[in-house]
C-alpha cells in the first residue's frame, strides 16, 4: 500500500519457487471450461456507496468474520511475480520468489466460500501488487505486463483467478516508483486497457467483472496514468490514509482528503473514485518530524481504562507509547471516520475503503467502537444519523481557551443557533449561542462558558435553527471535543 513500511510487511504471494513441498502451494486448472460456469449472469456492478477492506496474508487464517458484514467489498491482496505466470503455480504464502515464508493458510476456496456465507453480496477483487522490497524482482515482474508477454498474463488470471473463483474483478495496486520507467512504465495504461477489455467480456467470463486500480495520491502527474486508466478502470482507489482532521489542515495540507478528492475530481469522473482510510495510527513530535506508524485502531482501545487521555470519538491521542514527551499519535476515530465518509458522499464520490480490516475494533469487547460496524450502519440507515454541519478546531480545550469552530454545511442564517451537550448523556449544559454574525463561516464561545465545563469529559455542539430560540429544529452536530 501507501507506505513502504506496511508494503514490507504483507504479502500473500502469489509467487513460485524453486522444488518445494510447502503444502500451502495450490496447483492451478489449466483448462478451465467457461461454459459451465453457472452463477449470475447480471453485471458485477460496484455498490451505491464502497466500504471496503483490505485483506493482507495475516488476517486469513482468523478470517475476521465480524468485518466482512459490515463491508461491501473485499480486496484479497496479494503479490504477483514472473514465475507466478511463466511456471502457473498457485498461491504460496510469502515475501519473494526464493524462499516462502510457510505461513499455513487455508485454501483460497475455502476463505471465498467463508466470507460469501457471512455476506452473501459482497464483492471480492484479487489485488494484484508488486514485490515493492526487492526492485530485481519488481523489474522482473514488470515483463509480464510488455507488448510479448502481457496477453499470456491476462490469459492466466482469467482462467486460473477470476474464472476458476468466480472473483468479481481484479485490482491492480503499483503505486508510486512501481510506475516508474524501470518498471512497469508505459506498459500499465495498456495494461489496464486490455485486462478490463478481459474483464468486461460477459461472453468469455460469464458476466461483467469489475477492473479496479490503486494509485497514491500523487500518481494523477504521472505521463502513465492517462485516458487509458481513467477510462477503462470501473474504479480508481487513491491510496491516502492521512489521519488529519477532515476540518482544519493541520501539518500536512495536502493530506486533508477535501484537498486530494478535489485534485483527482480533476482528472477522473468523481464516481469513479473511492479513498483509503487508515485503521492505525501515525505518530510524530509536534515539528512534524520523527513520524512513524504506531499502532493498530484495536491496539489504542485497548489502552482504555488505564490510559484516560485516549478516546475512541476523538482525532489526536497525546501519549505516544515510547515516544519522548511532545509526541503525538493521530488517528481516525469514530467522528472522523464518519466525517471523512459523510464528506464524499455528499460531493459524488464512489465511497472509501480501509487499510486493512484486521486492525479495527473486532475483539467483541470492542466492537461497540468498531469503525466499520459505524460506516455499515450510517451507511445502510442515513436517517438515523444526523449530519456532522459543524467543527471545533481543536479537539481538548483547557478553562482559559475559546472554542474556535465553524461550519461544513450551514447556510448563513440569522435563526441559526449552536448549543453544547455532554456526548454520553445527551443533557444540555444550558448555554445556547445566536449565530447571526456567523457568516463567515466561523464562531466563538468564549474561555468563560469552557471554564463552567467538566474536567476529563466529552462535549458536542449541537446545531439549531429556530426564530428567537423557539420551535428550534435540530441540523447536526460538531466532532466532540474533550474538557482538559
Amino acid at each position: 500500500m501507501k507506505n513502504s513500511c506496511i508494503i514490507l510487511a504483507f504479502c500473500m504471494a502469489m509467487t513460485a519457487c524453486q522444488k518445494n513441498t510447502n503444502s500451502a502451494i495450490t496447483q492451478l486448472p489449466k483448462n478451465k471450461n467457461i461454459a459451465s460456469y453457472s452463477g449470475p449472469s447480471t453485471p458485477v456492478a460496484l455498490p451505491d456507496f464502497l466500504i471496503g477492506g483490505y485483506l493482507p496474508y495475516w488476517g486469513i487464517g482468523t478470517y475476521q468474520a465480524y468485518a466482512y458484514e459490515h463491508i461491501n467489498m473485499l480486496y484479497l491482496i496479494t503479490t504477483i511475480s514472473q514465475k507466478t505466470v511463466t511456471e502457473e503455480k498457485g498461491l504460496i504464502w510469502g515475501d519473494n520468489d526464493a524462499s516462502p515464508t510457510a505461513y499455513q493458510q487455508p485454501p483460497l476456496a475455502d476463505i471465498l466460500s467463508f466470507v460469501r456465507s457471512k455476506n452473501p453480496d459482497i464483492r471480492i477483487v484479487l489485488a494484484l501488487s508488486d514485490l515493492h522490497n526487492n526492485d530485481v524482482q519488481r523489474a522482473a515482474t514488470a515483463t509480464l505486463f510488455n507488448n510479448t508477454n502481457r496477453a499470456q498474463t491476462i490469459q492466466y488470471l482469467m482462467r486460473a483467478y477470476v474464472d476458476s473463483f468466480q472473483l468479481d474483478g481484479i485490482d491492480i495496486d503499483f503505486e508510486d516508483s512501481s510506475l516508474d520507467p524501470g518498471f512497469i512504465g508505459a506498459n500499465y495504461p495498456l495494461f489496464i486497457r486490455d485486462l478490463a477489455t478481459a474483464l468486461h467480456d460477459s461472453t468469455a467470463r460469464g458476466r461483467r467483472k469489475i477492473c479496479t486500480v490503486s494509485l497514491a495520491i500523487g500518481d494523477h502527474s504521472r505521463s502513465n496514468i492517462n485516458q487509458d486508466v481513467y477510462q477503462n478502470a470501473d474504479l480508481l482507489g487513491i491510496q491516502d490514509y492521512g489521519r488529519e482532521k477532515m476540518d482544519y489542515l493541520q501539518a500536512e495540507p495536502n493530506r486533508n482528503l477535501a484537498t486530494v478528492s478535489d485534485t483527482w475530481a480533476q482528472k477522473v469522473s468523481k464516481n469513479k473514485l473511492a479513498f483509503g482510510i487508515g485503521l492505525w495510527s501515525q505518530y510524530a513530535n509536534t515539528s512534524g518530524t520523527g513520524a512513524g506508524d504506531g499502532m493498530s485502531y484495536e491496539a489504542l482501545l485497548k489502552l482504555q481504562p488505564a490510559d484516560t487521555t485516549f478516546t475512541p470519538y476523538l482525532t489526536t491521542y497525546f501519549n505516544a507509547p515510547g515516544k519522548p514527551s511532545g509526541y503525538v499519535q493521530r488517528y481516525n476515530s469514530l467522528y472522523e471516520t464518519r466525517r471523512k465518509a459523510e464528506y464524499l458522499k455528499a460531493h459524488q464520490f464512489r465511497g472509501l475503503f480501509t487499510w486493512d480490516i484486521t486492525k479495527d475494533a473486532v475483539d467483541s469487547n470492542y466492537r461497540r467502537y468498531s469503525l466499520l460496524k459505524l460506516l455499515h450502519e450510517w451507511n445502510t440507515n442515513p436517517l438515523q444519523y444526523k449530519p456532522i454541519t459543524g467543527f471545533t478546531r481543536q479537539d481538548y480545550y483547557s478553562s482559559s481557551q475559546s472554542i474556535v469552530g465553524g461550519f461544513h454545511s450551514l447556510t448563513a442564517s440569522s435563526t441559526n443557533w449552536v448549543g453544547i451537550y455532554e456526548l454520553n448523556t445527551g443533557n444540555s449544559i444550558g448555554y445556547y449561542q445566536y449565530l447571526a454574525n456567523s457568516s463567515s463561516g466561523s464562531f466563538t464561545i468564549p474561555a468563560s462558558v469552557v471554564q463552567t465545563l467538566t474536567t476529563n469529559k466529552l462535549y458536542i455542539l449541537r446545531f439549531y435553527n429556530g426564530a428567537g430560540g423557539i420551535g428550534l429544529t435540530f441540523l447536526g452536530t460538531s466532532h466532540p471535543f474533550y474538557k482538559i
